[in-house]
């Protein structure tokens, strides 16, 4: 199994960021090949506040499977 990782850093207008980044699940939700997928929101860290914001974790097979579906 092969897992794809984006890294969403801090945005700057958030009410903004959500609403694209909402339409952005959407089109990953049409890829073809996806195994799982896993959205992950960043809260905090044990050393305080973190520049990351959200993460996404997708799931294939193979790499080949991750490169047909890019």
């Amino acid at each position: 199994m092969v897992k794809f990782m984006i890294l969403f850093f801090k945005p700057a207008n958030p009410a903004r960021f959500e609403e694209r980044y909402n339409n952005f699940l959407a089109l990953v939700e049409r890829m073809p090949s996806i195994q799982r997928r896993q959205a992950i929101h960043i809260l905090g860290s044990p050393l305080g506040e973190t520049p990351i914001n959200r993460i996404l974790e997708v799931y294939f097979e193979d790499y080949p499977a991750l490169e047909a579906s890019l």
